[in-house]
């Protein structure tokens, strides 16, 4: 979302975006489906669950649900995987 709020919202002075709520509203999010609504409902449950239980030990388990969820979104966006490739990529970064 800072990609595009970086494109396409006015800044400052500065040259910073400002995060203006009529810009935020335009932001594209994707409805998703019962069956997807559900399977994001699961996995952050089980992330919480997992985090809050095993502090530190479990840091394995987190980011295994954290990159199921991440394609979980990756598919509501429909994003190719070249596409995918670049979001990981600065997500690393």
């Amino acid at each position: 979302m800072a990609w595009l709020i970086g494109r396409t919202a006015v800044t400052t002075g500065m040259g910073l975006p400002r995060w203006k709520k009529y810009m935020v509203e335009t932001i594209p999010v994707p409805r998703p489906t019962d069956e997807e609504e559900g399977r994001i409902v699961e996995l952050v449950e089980r992330l919480i669950e997992v985090a809050s239980n095993e502090a530190g030990s479990g840091s394995e388990q987190v980011a295994r649900i954290e990159n199921e969820l991440d394609h979980v979104v990756y598919q509501l966006y429909g994003l190719a995987e070249d596409e995918v490739a670049a979001v990981e990529r600065r997500l690393i970064k």
